[in-house]
């Protein structure tokens, strides 16, 4: 908590990359039940692991639509069709506008020398760009001249070609903003490729007589038990300095394509690693579990059984609250009921509001065998003792 509270946008550009990262969080917990491509259909996932499962989506969705599209055009001449510029600007903007509320960014991070860049008339044909980075996320509009109010709308979202300009390489160790970049590139070396990379079909029938089939190379598709060659990856939490400067989590996919491109000797190139697509969540808005550890609660969870519900109840996670507490209720168990002066589960946020003497004298549930429904708020320890 020191680390995450020392850090402003203001000295971040100070700090070294061990400050502005907490570092082996997720083993810890602190981000609890992370998405695992294989293990959707046999897990229980509650409402509040909803906005780690649309980030989730998103990457890989991106991942698998450049992938198929690159390969799909790998011919000079549908050089043009690929998609360009203002495609790539206004589908990073649609995710982060798509995602009022979770999404606070999105961006497609291209290596080395792999990125052909359709609109650059300048280039020659064939040739890369040394890095190409878009990056897309949700801007402080208080100051523009537009908002009269000068209050934050989140409706601003900025758009900058992160690998432009002088010190933005940010495919260097010294890097601070980079986290995703280590868990997929460069990719060098084939010594699992065919763990990496997965063979996919696309079939589309055109007409009783025609059909179109394709094959492209694409993020792994691991077996159920597999749990380090994923499709998608979270990193740890870090601080998005000089950028949209929260804390945030990425969820991030890799674009395969082969390389180098546009060459009709196979044998001479391989299917490879160009890019890593990123989703951005903030941190301060991921819920947690504070309930004990069950099947829809599996360790490693940092901060479960955290929730103050009583031995009479049982404890029910709450969407919306983000990193604070109270973001759950305390249900009565079966064999017990509410006291007649409440209605409905006792409420997190009112527990964790709730004085020491407060606490103590309610927030119970009573035996549903026990007569006496006329006894006060004060007399509940002398109801104890008699039911």
């Amino acid at each position: 908590m020191e680390k995450f509270m020392s850090v402003t946008p203001r000295n971040c550009r100070s700090k070294p990359v061990t400050e502005l990262r907490l570092d082996n969080q997720l083993d810890k917990g602190v981000i609890s039940q992370i998405p695992r491509y294989n293990t959707f259909l046999s897990t229980v996932y509650y409402n509040n692991r909803s906005n780690l499962l649309h980030a989730h989506n998103i990457a890989l969705n991106r991942a698998f639509y450049y992938s198929f599209i690159y390969q799909a055009l790998n011919d000079t001449k549908d050089l043009d069709k690929q998609p360009g510029f203002e495609y790539i600007y206004f589908s990073l903007a649609a995710d982060v506008s798509g995602g009022v509320g979770m999404i606070n960014g999105s961006g497609i991070f291209f290596d080395n020398n792999c990125s052909y860049a359709n609109w650059y008339t300048i280039l020659r044909l064939n040739e890369t760009l040394p890095l190409f980075a878009p990056k897309a996320w949700r801007a402080d509009d208080y100051n523009e001249p537009t908002n009269w109010l000068r209050e934050p709308t989140n409706s601003t979202i900025d758009i900058v070609d992160l690998g432009s300009g002088r010190g933005r390489n940010y495919t260097l160790p010294t890097y601070k903003n980079n986290p995703w970049y280590d868990l997929w590139l460069p990719d060098l070396t084939s010594k699992a490729d065919t763990l990496r990379k997965y063979t996919y079909n696309v079939r589309i029938q055109q007409n009783e007589k025609y059909e179109y089939v394709s094959s492209f190379f694409g993020p792994p598709q691991p077996g159920s038990q597999e749990k380090v060659y994923l499709p998608v990856l979270f990193t740890d939490p870090y601080f998005d300095c000089g950028r949209s400067n929260k804390w945030i989590v990425s969820a991030t996919a890799p674009v395969v394509e082969f390389m180098p491109r546009y060459s009709n000797f196979t044998h001479l190139r391989r299917a490879r690693y160009v890019a890593a697509t990123s989703v951005d969540l903030e941190f301060e808005r991921i819920d947690f579990n504070p309930c004990p550890l069950s099947e829809g609660n599996p360790s490693p969870n940092f901060f479960a059984n955290t929730a103050r519900c009583k031995k009479t109840t049982l404890c029910e996670p709450l969407s919306g609250f983000g990193f604070r507490r109270g973001g759950y209720q305390c249900a009565c168990l079966p064999g017990y009921r509410y006291p007649w002066w409440h209605d409905g589960p006792f409420l997190g946020v009112e527990i964790e509001a709730a004085t020491k003497e407060e606490y103590e004298n309610s927030f119970d549930c009573f035996p549903t065998d026990c007569k006496l429904n006329f006894l006060s708020y004060f007399q509940l320890s002398i109801f104890n003792s008699i039911c």
